[in-house]
């Protein structure tokens, strides 16, 4: 009796801290890649959206000065203009290399047109 609940004693606490580990590799949950560029702006985005909530409330609690508060407020609005100028040249980039795939595929198409011909006729 004594060794069956130094056994429960020990696999209770193990499977506790097994189980999440258990949990997760079985999960069937898309990973997001954290690592993207799209993340980081998002999380850009989020602190400065976080950052002007807080100067609006210190403002209003009287814990910040206008002065103070008018230069958070510019120094945020700069990082919001270079997140945006961010999320647009990404985009771009989007769209050059979808062009440029379209591109790869009508000349793939071509040259395999070309090649049915060239095989037909012999």
């Amino acid at each position: 009796m004594l060794v069956l609940i130094a056994i429960i004693l020990t696999v209770v606490p193990a499977l506790i801290i097994l189980y999440p580990l258990i949990k997760r590799v079985g999960s069937t949950e898309l990973l997001k890649d954290e690592s993207s560029l799209t993340a980081e702006l998002n999380r850009r985005w989020d602190s400065v959206v976080a950052g002007l909530r807080t100067a609006e409330l210190e403002l209003s609690i009287g814990n910040l000065s206008e002065e103070d508060y008018r230069w958070i407020k510019n120094t945020y609005a700069k990082e919001t203009a270079q997140i945006m100028a961010a999320m647009e040249l990404q985009e771009e980039e989007e769209k050059e290399l979808m062009n440029s795939l379209e591109r790869e595929i009508i000349k793939a198409r071509l040259e395999s047109t070309n090649g049915k011909k060239l095989a037909d006729k012999s």
